[in-house]
């Protein structure tokens, strides 16, 4: 069953999407913990970029969205190999992902909607 998960794209201060998407990949630094969340993204899960829409705004823009081909891991950050399936930025409602990684999330009932504005699913 394939899992949905949503990534920010900045390191240090910099946006890197436009890299990540030139490159096909999508680079997740641990900040000094490593989240075992990234470990659980398997070949075929889907991941979508988001970032935030500043301070106090209640949703986040999707910027891109990908199915993963590959995973490695460095000694701080997973590299996803991804195919990029759509390159476009909207807004849609955050549901607190505010942070770096957020997932695993199914669809079902209560998030049947949200991940269809996502990923175009």
């Amino acid at each position: 069953m394939t899992s949905y998960y949503l990534a920010g794209a900045n390191h240090d201060g910099e946006d890197k999407t436009h890299h990540f998407l030139k490159h096909n990949y999508l680079q997740v630094y641990y900040d000094g913990v490593i989240d075992q969340r990234l470990h659980d993204v398997q070949e075929g899960d889907r991941i979508a970029i988001k970032s935030r829409n500043g301070q106090g705004s209640s949703n986040i823009t999707i910027k891109a969205v990908g199915v993963v081909e590959g995973i490695t891991e460095t000694a701080d950050c997973v590299i996803f190999f991804m195919t990029w399936t759509e390159i476009n930025s909207r807004e849609v409602e955050s549901r607190g992902c505010f942070r770096r990684f957020h997932g695993p999330y199914e669809k079902n009932r209560s998030t049947r909607k949200w991940l269809r504005d996502i990923f175009a699913i």
